[in-house]
Order: structure tokens, then C-alpha cells, then sequence
């Protein structure tokens, strides 16, 4: 399952889903997505902001920015089993705690805190 902003460039808001000017996607949202994969932003979406709890046990989520960066916001954090971060420029998810086992990520730079011990790491550099 793919969501993504309708225009090109727009950014995203994760969790909180209170960032003006993006697609708010609230973790209440989020939830009824059932699926194993959920994709969230593409090669033409702007910043995603993680601001606000979201939670996806037993799937796995993926962030994609190709326009803009990933970053955490006010009480931002994910709660999944699996996680893909791909941006062009930074993924940040450095500032507040992170729940997840099975990590990988393609971005300039990238920034991760977790609360508990990664299972897998794959890192690439140079975006996406």
C-alpha cells in the first residue's frame, strides 16, 4: 500500500499529522492501513516529518522522500517491526527514541535513535 501527497513537492506529516501545507496522515489514519508493506511519500514527495507516535507492529514501513528530507518533530517516534528510510537529503530520527528491529536506509546523511536493539542494519550512502 502506497500513500503519497497528490502534488508534486508537497511534504508529509507522520504520526500528528499537524504540519501545515503537507498531507497529514495521523497515526488513528495510519492504523487502518492493513498491509505488510506500507510505503509513505515517493520520488516526487517533499519532507517528511515524523510528528507524532505511530505504530505499525508486524509490517514494515517505508519513507521515501526523492524532494526533500526526513526529520523528527515535537514527540515524533515509530513503533514498527521494519523500516526503510529513503531520502535524497538527511533522514534525522535521531531526536527522540525509535522502536524498531530491522532498519535500512539510503540517504546524504542519516540519523537514527533507537530504544532497544537493531536486529539488521543496512546502510547506504548518497540518497536515494
Amino acid at each position: 500500500m502506497t500513500l503519497k501527497q497528490f502534488t508534486t513537492g508537497k511534504g508529509i506529516s507522520l504520526g500528528a499529522g499537524g504540519v501545515a501545507g503537507t498531507l497529514s496522515l495521523p497515526d488513528a489514519t495510519i492504523d487502518k492501513v492493513v498491509a505488510s508493506i506500507v510505503r509513505v511519500g515517493g520520488a516526487d514527495t517533499g519532507d517528511i516529518t515524523v510528528d507524532g507516535a505511530v505504530t505499525l507492529p508486524g509490517s514494515t514501513l517505508s519513507l521515501i522522500s526523492g524532494a526533500g528530507g526526513i526529520a523528527q518533530a515535537g514527540a515524533g517516534s515509530l513503533a514498527v517491526s521494519n523500516l526503510r528510510l529513503s531520502s535524497l537529503l538527511d533522514a534525522d530520527l535521531g531526536t527522540n527514541g525509535n522502536a524498531v528491529s530491522n532498519l535500512a536506509g539510503s540517504a546524504s546523511n542519516l540519523s537514527f535513535r533507537s530504544t532497544g536493539a537493531l536486529r539488521g542494519v543496512l546502510m547506504r550512502a548518497g540518497g536515494i
